[in-house]
């Protein structure tokens, strides 16, 4: 039994993840203030308050900072204004993991350049800030390729270019849709890869540990199916823990951070990480003794972890909308969750425009999580969910 002194939380971020942090928290007693960029987000709703601004305005960051004088900062969304993280935490304020961490891995950029520094393998890659400079990035690093945003979150912004014609369609993507300055935009060589893997990295006081590997599926670079543990050989476990390990004490602090990682034959590549609990990782809400979330708030509150066990083998997807509105109609869900080993996690996000991921659904195997994703129907002013 832990007595903590209740901590006040600024959460910068309410989605999906934010929720599942701030239920965590709040089991612990801390008292949470969930920020966001519009109303009713998903953890503003059980939060004990709650605050609509601009968060990549640093006047208004500051200010929301003053306002609420927070113990600790946990970003969740890229869009941010980080120099403020750097001055909240000369304050005294503790960033999770750390203004550093938050800086450099929200920033494909500097992510991908501090890998290459350490000699940590990754596709190649091209930095364009000038849109006249796309194509020739491209033809260096040849088709099929991706352009993405230098920053950005679930897939936004990111294109495959198959051939010239598809170049400017890509740059219009990146640049609309990422959250950095217009004209910055990373251009990847595409990788063929066997698997796709998040290895979910906490690092602590006592030292750092690692969840079991999380296999994914992907559709548009934004996660679609995810299951615990992965189907990996025990070289490729071994050697990802080693470069997680590397990339996450450079980057610093304690906390979850979610590496992800793409296998080719008996080949590891470093893709990313994320200074945070990761979409993928929702499946540990079923298959963990401490999901990512409740390990991050523990970390956030500097309470001790000392071990993470895998209780069952779990399977997630996501609850995927598309639809133009906020009138939306959930069916199915009681029938769902009376399947054995079920259990359906709606997000309560309060409108759709295109596609968004609403909810969550997990279960012991696929067979059952197909059963149960068959039977929840989803229509956002008369479109349905696919």
């Amino acid at each position: 039994m832990f007595c903590i002194m209740r901590k006040r939380i600024l959460l910068l971020g309410s989605g999906e993840l934010g929720l599942g942090i701030t239920g965590a928290l709040k089991k612990y007693g801390a008292e949470v203030v969930a920020c966001d960029s519009y109303h009713g987000a998903p953890a503003a709703r059980i939060a004990d308050d709650s605050a609509v601004f601009n968060m990549k305005d640093g006047a208004e960051l500051r200010s929301a900072i003053q306002k609420y004088n927070p113990d600790v900062i946990i970003p969740e969304v890229e869009a941010i204004a980080t120099e403020v993280l750097r001055e909240a935490e000369k304050q005294g304020i503790t960033v999770v993991p750390s203004a550093t961490a938050v800086e450099i891995a929200m920033n494909r950029g500097c992510l991908r350049q501090m890998a290459t520094d350490m000699g940590i393998r990754t596709s190649r890659y091209e930095f364009v800030s000038e849109r006249n400079d796309l194509a020739k990035a491209v033809a260096e690093i040849g088709y099929p390729c991706v352009v993405k945003p230098l920053m950005s979150s679930s897939g936004r912004g990111m294109s495959l270019v198959r051939s010239a014609g598809d170049i400017e369609r890509a740059y219009i993507t990146a640049v609309g849709e990422g959250r950095v300055r217009a004209g910055d935009v990373i251009v990847e060589e595409l990788i063929e890869f066997d698997t796709e893997f998040t290895l979910l990295t906490v690092r602590t006081p006592a030292g750092t540990l690692f969840c079991k590997p999380i296999e994914h599926i992907q559709k548009d670079g934004d996660y679609r199916y995810s299951w615990q543990p992965a189907d990996l050989s025990e070289k490729i476990i071994v050697e990802a823990e080693t470069v997680a390990g590397k990339i996450t004490d450079k980057l610093g602090g304690y906390g979850v951070f979610g590496v992800e990682f793409f296998v080719k034959g008996d080949i590891l590549y470093f893709n990313e990480a994320s200074p945070r609990p990761h979409d993928t990782g929702m499946v540990t809400m079923l298959t963990q003794t401490s999901d990512e979330f409740d390990l991050h708030a523990r970390l956030a509150l500097g309470l001790p972890v000392k071990e993470i066990k895998l209780l069952q083998p779990g399977y997630s997807a996501a609850i995927v909308v598309y639809g133009d509105g906020d009138n939306i109609n959930y069916e199915g869900i009681d029938e769902a969750n009376a399947l054995p080993g079920v259990r359906v996690h709606i997000f309560g996000k309060p409108a759709v425009h295109g596609h968004r991921r609403m909810g969550v659904i997990l279960a012991p195997d696929m067979e059952t999580l197909q059963m149960a994703r068959r039977l929840i129907k989803v229509t956002v002013s008369g479109q349905s969910s696919q």
